[in-house]
């Protein structure tokens, strides 16, 4: 306020008046942030003496001087100033924007590092400011700020740098406003009704669809129609419906070889998927909801996939469920307070259980709670292994957030399991899957008694991390406590978080429709080569059983295939040989199982990575992986038709 007052009256007033009405302002604004915050900012403090000494620099010199060196030396004060609070770390800026974010947010070195940036912005404009401003009397001698006729006093003490002022002030409004994801134009999802409405089409002539009323949520959704005009091009769509109801569909354009379409042998034209694929209608389905895409969320329970096929003018519909939990298999909902467990157990039929199957520990990753790791559960008993999903936090009686949150659950469910199929099961497999996955490393490594035949990393991590704030924020404590006393960790670059924000900033200015992703690979390389991360690194040579660990190559949210790299090093350091670690080639951070659609590769603003195809063979692979390791039937290969081009 002191500034643009001084600004609008100099020139216009006498100098001497403009002055002490500029330092009378100073004064005031400063008396009042003293009076609210009890605090000393730098640009108000600053202000006021640059105004003060030019207060008594008016009086003691003649208005000649005045007329042209006031503006210069005003201009030359800001600068200092400015300059000034950067030096002592306390840039302008951030006196007034930690005002609008937490104190946590406040602290953080990547809100610090922004607010250097944003005044060093402002620095430049004030630098070009006081140098446009002493070019007029230097090169001219006699120029003063009212040479209303010379090009040269107008433009060095008016034009340049009133146009450097809005300049920097745009500037500053186009990269706050592009990391300020409130006012973010994208619309909330809104969740479908599941499937519309559609009645059975009959088979039409000759003309017939092949496929089963139901079908394993693990396996290809098997597909043939029969019956078409040798050459016919065959449209199939696929429409499926996750735990939410919302939709999700594929497409493809199929050319009949004699009178038949088969996608276990038949390879679409053009479509959402290449080549053959039998699995690529599942994958390969994209959101079909309102508002920006969301992760397909798959249920245990059955989940309608509806298949529609024209060929000419035949169309056919049929509806098929794909059924996430094989008839038998028992689920049971564990809640013990005393011991803080909070799990869902999956135990197939005694008949069904492969008799040298292992029981199975699951831990999900940073979204806590059981749902989301429950469908791998299911699958897992539907092929004869017994299966428990322990929540670590995010579910009643636990902790809300990932924040020194015991690891004790995961032995815990362990014995629940063993008691549960009354001690027939030999061996213990762990499974975790990224946040989880570190869990379960550090609960094998620390917890006493718990002896695991092998541990599955899913994206795992080698070090135990910070625990991170809702805001993204470290708080400075560890994510996990073993015996109520926290893991040593290390925390993530959060420098490195805000510039890659800041990257993104003058685009989502522009284009409101932009969404704001935050792309954490680098924050964590960042916190990897920290000295803390060697201090915070699971000691993995203590975990008895074996290793398998997956990562993907394009894994964006963390480097998860440098960290799996790290953990097999150490363990060969200890005389570990038998572990392994598949890095799946284009593939992300978000390794599932069941069989899912691989579209989108973000969530909340936080991007996974990967090529739908390469993450669709990769959750493939370690399905096949998982399945070997805990010694569960193996899945159905895809065959030829039997009417392929060799059968009848």
């Amino acid at each position: 306020m002191p500034w643009i007052l001084y600004w609008v009256l100099v020139g216009n007033v006498p100098f001497r008046t403009a002055v002490l009405i500029a330092v009378a302002v100073a004064a005031v604004v400063l008396a009042v942030h003293r009076g609210t915050d009890g605090r000393w900012r730098t640009l108000p403090v600053g202000s006021f003496v640059v105004f003060a000494v030019l207060a008594v620099l008016a009086f003691v010199v003649d208005d000649d001087f005045l007329e042209r060196w006031l503006q210069p030396l005003s201009n030359l004060g800001l600068l200092l100033v400015v300059v000034a609070g950067m030096a002592v770390g306390r840039p302008f800026t951030l006196e007034y924007a930690e005002d609008s974010v937490s104190p946590a947010m406040a602290r953080s070195d990547g809100f610090r590092w922004l607010n250097q940036r944003l005044t060093a912005l402002w620095a430049v404009a004030f630098t070009v400011m006081t140098v446009s401003s002493f070019v007029p009397p230097i090169v001219e001698g006699d120029a003063t700020i009212h040479d209303g006729g010379e090009w040269l006093s107008i433009l060095g003490y008016w034009v340049i740098p009133f146009t450097a002022l809005g300049l920097a002030a745009l500037a500053t409004l186009v990269l706050v406003r592009g990391m300020d994801d409130d006012g973010d134009a994208e619309e909330e999802h809104v969740p479908g009704a599941g499937l519309p409405a559609a009645a059975e089409l009959p088979d039409d002539g000759p003309v017939r669809l092949l496929v089963p009323d139901t079908s394993p949520a693990d396996e290809p959704l098997p597909l043939c129609v029969e019956g078409v005009e040798p050459g016919t091009d065959v449209t199939v769509t696929v429409t499926l419906a996750d735990a939410m109801n919302r939709r999700f569909v594929s497409s493809a354009r199929v050319r009949a070889r004699d009178s038949i379409v088969d996608l276990a042998v038949d390879a679409p034209a053009e479509g959402s998927w290449e080549g053959v694929d039998p699995a690529g209608p599942v994958w390969a389905a994209e959101w079909a909801e309102p508002g920006p895409p969301d992760l397909f969320l798959p249920t245990w329970g059955p989940a309608p996939a509806r298949v529609e096929i024209v060929a000419g003018s035949h169309r056919l519909v049929r509806t098929v469920q794909r059924a996430g939990l094989a008839d038998g298999v028992a689920i049971h909902e564990v809640n013990r307070p005393d011991q803080g467990l909070v799990a869902r157990g999956f135990l197939p039929a005694s008949d069904d259980q492969v008799p040298d199957a292992a029981a199975v520990v699951i831990v999900g990753g940073s979204e806590g709670g059981l749902d989301s790791m429950s469908p791998m559960a299911a699958s897992l008993a539907s092929r004869g292994v017994p299966a428990v999903v322990v929540a670590l936090f995010a579910a009643p009686g636990l902790p809300d957030e990932l924040l020194e949150v015991p690891l004790e659950p995961v032995h815990g469910a362990a014995a629940w399991l063993r008691e549960a199929t009354g001690g027939t099961t030999e061996r213990l497999v762990l499974v975790g899957l990224s946040r989880g996955a570190e869990a379960v490393l550090s609960a094998a490594a620390h917890l006493d008694g718990l002896e695991p035949t092998a541990v599955v990393g899913l994206s795992p991590g080698s070090v135990v991390w910070e625990a991170i704030d809702e805001e993204g924020v470290g708080t400075g404590r560890s994510s996990w406590t073993v015996g109520g006393q926290p893991l040593p960790f290390t925390p993530i670059d959060d420098v490195a978080v805000t510039r890659d924000l800041l990257r993104q900033a003058p685009r989502r200015a522009v284009h409101r429709h932009v969404p704001q992703l935050m792309h954490l690979r680098a924050a964590y390389e960042g916190g990897l080569a920290r000295p803390r991360a060697e201090l915070a690194a699971i000691p993995v040579e203590r975990i008895t059983g074996r290793l398998v660990l997956h990562a993907g190559g394009s894994d964006a949210l963390w480097p998860s295939d440098a960290m799996g790299a790290a953990i097999v090093r150490r363990r060969r350091l200890a005389g570990r040989e038998d572990d392994q670690l598949v890095v799946h080639p284009g593939a992300g951070h978000l390794l599932r199982w069941p069989l899912v659609p691989s579209r989108p590769d973000r969530l909340g603003g936080l991007l996974f990575g990967g090529d739908p195809a390469a993450q669709a063979e990769a959750h493939a692979a370690l399905a096949r992986s998982v399945l070997h390791v805990v010694g569960g039937r193996p899945l159905a290969e895809p065959a030829p038709s039997a009417t392929g081009p060799s059968g009848p």
